[in-house]
């Protein structure tokens, strides 16, 4: 039996996913990468001798989709499992922000408020009432059942710096989803949080997957931006800048509004669906420096007048030794492709940073900075707002034998690495069903 010719536009993890699943069972699969390397947000680049993921990464250890698949790739020995400590920057203080004791700590709130936010987290973290918290907004919840102090000092500048002004939009699910799955991650026998990282970054991931789907004989075409699908009586068509290929099937992994400017007669009624669903976009800026800034690995700013949400210290969780003993930092902050802050140069931003840099570090001097490095994604977070589950879109498209699977199907977690392989496994599996 001749199985289906499969294309896969998108070689990021879930597409890469999908395609290692597919070549398992022996279907002919070709993957199209618009960019240079392959990865998309999980992708990497060269740095100090070895690689570096352009934006943060770290799995939880309750991540069962990422640590099953390296084990079956026998690369599960890269995974280290380190502790991690966590802060919070609020009110001119650097808070750790990590378990009980440190929360005993945090003068921004009176011992009530800690009793309301100490109480409400634990309670989320052990309760799942999905459909209960997608018809209700996170600050709505909150402001309920933690209160107006809990929420103004710990989750609305949570909310705000992945949401920005539309913080207030966003379903409890969502926050809930994060809080549930971030206590599963805390180790029985100790307070601190174990996170896991891989050594040499998670392009050891990404190299691995190529390597065996290469080997299996399938296919991936990089820089090869797809400009067209089309359905015809004996298939579909999809076209590059430079060539024509013909397919049974074809998995669409990137964002909807990219896939409404390719895909030709899609029906109305999934356009529309389509033009509902909204991104958050996202700018990295990844500093490597001579000093450390703060001794924290992930730092939440709760201040509301500073230019970003978080400080992720990488080498507070990584040892710098393995990159030649230099400093990495990234600086995390979601935009929208409006703002000014999405739009500006580089060398601007970073002058709109430095300031704020000394706040927390009032030792922090810009010769510190050795050298910066920009990213910037569109499509970076979905808008989970109320009764999402209404219009989320599935996998089938109106068109016969067009798939598309990407962020707006990983529901109701958060998108990252591990739920982008269990999307990658999710799809392929569809597609060997029918």
């Amino acid at each position: 039996m001749v199985k289906d010719k499969i294309a896969i536009v998108g070689g990021g993890l879930t597409g890469l996913t999908a395609g290692y699943e597919l070549v398992k069972q022996g279907y002919e699969v070709t993957i199209f990468e618009q960019e240079r390397k392959i990865g998309g947000l999980a992708s990497v680049f060269d740095f100090e001798g070895t690689k570096l993921d352009k934006y943060y990464r770290h799995i939880f250890m309750s991540d069962k989709y990422v640590v099953d698949l390296c084990k079956e790739l026998d690369i599960y020995d890269k995974i280290m499992w380190l502790s991690s400590k966590m802060g919070t920057y609020s009110e001119g203080t650097i808070y750790p922000f990590g378990n009980p004791i440190d929360l005993l700590k945090f003068k921004p709130l009176s011992f009530i408020d800690k009793i309301k936010f100490g109480l409400t987290t634990l309670y989320l973290q052990n309760v799942n009432k999905e459909k209960e918290y997608e018809k209700i907004t996170a600050e709505e919840w909150m402001l309920k059942y933690a209160g107006e102090k809990v929420f103004n000092k710990i989750w609305k500048p949570l909310l705000t710096s992945k949401f920005g002004s539309r913080y207030n939009e966003i379903a409890m699910v969502w926050l809930w989803n994060k809080i549930f799955l971030r206590g599963k991650s805390k180790d029985s026998q100790a307070a601190n949080e174990k996170l896991g990282y891989m050594e040499g970054s998670f392009g050891v991931l990404l190299d691995k997957l190529v390597s065996v789907i290469e080997e299996k004989g399938g296919r991936i075409h990089l820089n090869s931006k797809v400009k067209d699908i089309l359905r015809e009586k004996n298939g579909l068509n999809l076209s590059t800048e430079k060539n024509q290929y013909k397919f049974d099937r074809i998995i669409f992994t990137g964002s909807h509004d990219s896939f409404l400017d390719i895909a030709h007669k899609l029906s109305l009624n999934y356009k529309d669906m389509a033009k509902n669903l909204e991104y958050t976009g996202t700018r990295c800026m990844i500093l490597k420096l001579k000093e450390a800034l703060s001794d924290i690995y992930w730092m939440n700013i709760t201040d509301q007048s500073f230019p970003f949400g978080g400080i992720i210290e990488h080498t507070n969780f990584i040892s710098k030794e393995q990159y030649n003993g230099n400093h990495i930092v990234y600086i995390s902050n979601y935009l929208y492709p409006q703002d000014k802050l999405y739009n500006i140069s580089s060398k601007e931003l970073l002058n709109i940073y430095i300031p704020y840099l000394k706040k927390i570090n009032p030792n922090f001097d810009k010769d510190w900075i050795i050298d910066y490095y920009d990213n910037k994604s569109r499509f970076a977070q979905p808008m989970i707002v109320k009764n999402y589950s209404e219009f989320r879109p599935g996998f089938k498209t109106s068109i016969e034998g067009l798939y598309v699977a990407n962020m707006f199907n990983i529901y109701p977690e958060d998108r990252g690495v591990n739920y982008a392989i269990r999307l990658g496994k999710d799809i392929a599996k569809k597609l060997l069903e029918e």
